[in-house]
């Protein structure tokens, strides 16, 4: 309350400002309280000695400490009260609110109060009304009394059969939902002559609400009253059923004064009330009062549904339902017919036949004719006989025609047929034979079989092979070998043959007609063992010390022979032997017939000659000779040395190969050393095309270096001869060069390279001499280090390792290095004028795993590479 009152009081008399204190605030009840609104009343009773403006309002919000409130205004009514109406609550929520006055920024509030908003609930409804109740249907309609709360999402009607004593209608029952505005629906699906009860729903967020329920009567249905099998006048007439088809009967017993225009039947496996929109169905043909039909096409063994139906203007009536179940099929199975005693006019067929007890067969026997699947209604033969087979003698045929014929047997429910059998009465002609097969050849002779087809009707008299070695198509007038063998066999050996000769082989077969040979000629080799023959020899990617050679075996010589080794030999002499003086041999590892090789080790600018090889027990077989001729090759030329770019640390250098010397360059690079020393240093390069470049890096500025280029194939290195090439100058730097004035010869001191040695995991030497002090005491110097990471080395981003000793050169062991790690270290050495720097050298550690020297071990130096930046 002070802090409120502060700023109301404070003023200047003199000005007579307006004086503002803090009013008594007084949060009365609400009034007007529903689920969405209320509206708020409160006291304010004014200070008499306040004489500034206040605005007053009221605070609410669902937290007790009125965080996050939101603010109305209020409205003065009579006297001292003051109202404010608020909507958009939440129904169901607890609020809580308070007065307040407001002078600028100062605020005073009321007492905080509290009040619940009402609960949302289901919606309310009038009593369903039931209009233009028909057989079938009926209008319902019905209010909405209370939406609860909030808006219906779902409105209808949930209905059911009236069941005295039962429940009214819920969701769970039948339900048709309200589409649009109007709360109205028709039903039309209900039974004629039905009691039905239903009731208004409609669901909020709060919930599902019912109006009160009311019942109404649907009208006497005027559609036809229908009986079926088993029911009224047809109660001792049951369906007469079979395998495949059902006697249905029915009547009308009312019409209701409406022609009868359809009747029939519906009759479904699946459902239990058949229609004839669901089902399958037939009409009737007899009179509407009594009316019959049969149902065809049924499946064996399978329960129906059944129903009679009428049809008037009036709709579809139907009788009850009647259950049959079909009967068992009589099915028989009959095996393939067989033909015996067959001759030139007669035949003799034969099937068994299969069938259970229950079957009945009517007529069994041989139907026939001269096209396919002969049937009953055609030529037929029965079989009288009660056996569980089918026997008939067909009589009276023509000589050479042929015929089909299947046995077959009638049952209740159908004829059975055998598969069809197609054959030929016989004729008299001469034998036919199959073709010969050989084997067991050998170089002198071969067996061979073969079988008669048909014997012609008549006793074969003789059979055998006739075979020749220069008739294509042999008979009994070349060489004939008979056979002796019982039945159709044929087989025989024959003997003296030539090794190495092609025959041509017919079988055939004698009786009283003539003779019948082959119509296929078999063709076989006798065997003969020779040196394999080869074919296909090819030379291919031919250098100057190397070709490939591939080639085929055309014959590995002979059945049964197998190739030991294969290859190629080759000479500098004609025709190759793999024994022969002055040749190399090339064995092949390949078991293919198709072999290829790389000839290694020749001489350049040769000529040669080849020839391919195979061994196998008889000999050496060898392919026609080839010759080829190597090609040459020499050391290459190069071009002239280059030098593309110079630096204060590096050259960059490239050269052309202008002829490789027909071989294959190995390597190439950069040879260099410093003026003054005399070993050189390699530095590899990189070959585009024809020209090689690279860049010689860790160099001295202003320095001379000798340089040449090289190039190396398989007859030795090349080079270009060395040249004298200079790193550039460094721009002076701070001190360089004395300023004006300062002419006593003093400059900063020059410091050498870094000489990295004896590099281990975690070790390693550093060495460097001060050059010149630059004519002034050396205050400090030393060595820099750090993880080479690509930037410049100084003494504001290293390590730095102070040397004491007085002379100008220095040495230091570094130590806590990390294996396989590149460093990079620099000297430094400071006078009065500054400080200077030696060129920086880089390492790499070694292997963790590499133990550091011990002591007596006398390490060799490790590589370094340097630079003088």
């Amino acid at each position: 309350m002070l802090l409120f009152l502060l700023p109301f009081v404070m003023g200047c008399e003199e000005d007579k400002e307006p004086s503002v204190y803090s009013p008594t605030l007084t949060t009365n009840s609400v009034t007007g309280l529903s689920r969405f609104g209320a509206t708020f009343q409160g006291t304010v009773t004014k200070h008499p000695d306040s004489t500034g403006d206040l605005a007053i309002g009221f605070l609410y919000s669902t937290s007790t400490s009125l965080s996050n409130a939101q603010e109305v205004n209020a409205t003065p009514v009579d006297g001292n009260n003051y109202t404010a109406a608020v909507v958009g609550l939440t129904p169901g929520e607890k609020y809580y609110y308070c007065i307040f006055a407001r002078s600028g920024k100062s605020v005073v509030k009321g007492k905080t109060s509290s009040f619940n908003t009402e609960d949302a609930i289901p919606p309310s409804l009038s009593i369903a009304e039931a209009t233009e109740v028909t057989e079938s249907g009926a209008t319902l309609t019905a209010t909405i009394l209370d939406n609860g709360g909030y808006e219906p999402t779902v409105r209808g009607f949930a209905y059911a059969m009236y069941v005295e004593n039962a429940g009214d209608p819920t969701l769970d029952d039948n339900t048709k939902l309200v589409i649009g505005d109007k709360f109205e629906i028709t039903l039309s699906d209900l039974a004629a002559n039905t009691t039905y009860i239903v009731r208004p729903y409609a669901t909020n967020d709060a919930g599902t609400g019912y109006g009160e329920s009311v019942k109404f009567t649907t009208s006497q249905q005027k559609i036809p009253m229908v009986i079926a099998n088993g029911s009224g006048s047809l109660a001792n007439k049951p369906v007469e059923v079979v395998a495949y088809e059902a006697v249905c009967m029915g009547a009308v017993t009312e019409d209701h004064g409406f022609t009868v225009t359809e009747y029939g039947f519906c009759y479904s496996t699946e459902s239990r009330q058949p229609t004839i929109e669901s089902s399958q169905h037939i009409k009737a043909q007899d009179g509407a009062k009594g009316f019959s039909a049969t149902l065809k096409g049924l499946t064996a063994s399978t329960k129906y549904y059944m129903r009679a139906y009428a049809k008037s203007e009036k709709g579809v009536g139907y009788s009850a339902t009647v259950e049959f179940t079909t009967d068992k099929e009589q099915v028989v199975s009959l095996t393939q017919a067989t033909v015996t005693d067959r001759t030139s006019s007669s035949v003799t067929i034969t099937a068994q036949m299969a069938y259970e007890s229950f079957s009945t067969i009517k007529e069994k026997g041989i139907c026939y004719g001269q096209t396919a699947n002969p049937s009953v209604d055609g030529t037929k033969i029965s079989d009288s006989s009660t056996e569980h087979k089918v026997t008939a003698t067909i009589t009276g045929l023509k000589e050479g025609d042929t015929y089909h014929a299947r046995a077959y047997a009638i049952t209740r429910d159908g004829t059975f047929y055998s598969g069809d059998i197609a054959f030929t009465t016989e004729t008299t002609y001469a034998p036919s034979v199959s073709k010969p097969s050989v084997y067991d050849k050998t170089e002198t002779g071969a067996k061979v079989r073969a079988s008669i087809r048909t014997n012609g009707g008549l006793e074969v008299t003789a059979k055998g092979i006739c075979y020749s070695s220069t008739n294509a198509k042999p008979t009994l007038e070349d060489l004939v070998a008979i056979s002796t063998e019982a039945d159709n066999s044929i087989l025989v050996s024959l003997s003296d043959l030539q090794g190495g000769v092609t025959y041509y082989v017919r079988s055939y077969a004698t009786n009283a007609k003539g003779t019948g040979y082959s119509e296929e000629v078999e063709q076989f080799t006798t065997t003969k063992h020779t040196e394999p023959t080869l074919n296909g020899l090819n030379v291919m990617n031919i250098k100057d010390d190397n070709a490939e050679a591939s080639a085929s075996i055309a014959n590995i010589g002979g059945e049964g022979e197998t190739i030991e080794e294969r290859g190629f030999v080759v000479s500098t002499s004609g025709d190759p032997t793999i024994d022969g003086y002055n040749t190399t041999k090339f064995v092949s590892s390949s078991t293919e017939d198709a072999f290829s090789t790389k000839l290694t080790g020749l001489r350049y600018n040769t000529l040669y000659y080849i020839r391919a090889y195979a061994v196998n027990k008889v000999g050496t077989g060898y392919s026609k000779t080839l010759s080829f001729e190597t090609g040459s090759s020499e050391r290459a030329t190069l071009g002239e040395l280059k030098c593309t770019k110079t630096e204060a640390h590096s050259l960059s250098f490239s050269f052309e190969v202008t002829s490789t010397g027909g071989a294959e360059l190995t390597s190439q690079g950069f040879m260099w050393r410093k003026s003054g020393e005399s070993e050189y240093t390699n530095v590899s390069g990189k070959l585009t095309g024809n020209t090689v470049t690279g860049t010689i890096t860790g160099l001295t500025e202003n320095t001379g270096y000798y340089v040449y280029g090289y190039v190396e194939n398989k007859n030795g290195e090349t080079s270009t001869g060395y040249n004298t090439f200079n790193t550039a100058k460094l721009p002076p730097g701070e001190g360089d060069n004395p300023t004006p004035g300062d002419d006593d010869g003093t400059k900063k001191p020059t410091v050498g390279y870094t000489n990295v040695s004896e590099i281990y995991a975690t070790t390693a030497w550093l060495s460097a001499n001060i050059e010149s002090d630059g004519k002034l005491t050396i205050t400090e110097k030393g060595f820099l280090w750090m993880v080479d990471d690509g930037t410049e080395l100084t003494i504001e981003n290293g390590t730095k390792i102070i040397v004491t000793s007085g002379s100008t050169s220095m040495r230091h062991k570094l130590t806590g290095l990390t294996g396989k790690t590149r460093y990079r270290v620099r000297a430094y050495a400071i006078n009065a004028k500054g400080i200077s720097y030696g060129g920086y050298s880089t390492f790499t550690t070694e292997d963790a795993d590499k133990p550091n020297p011990g002591e007596g071990d006398n390490p060799t130096p490790g590589p370094n590479t340097r630079s003088n930046k």
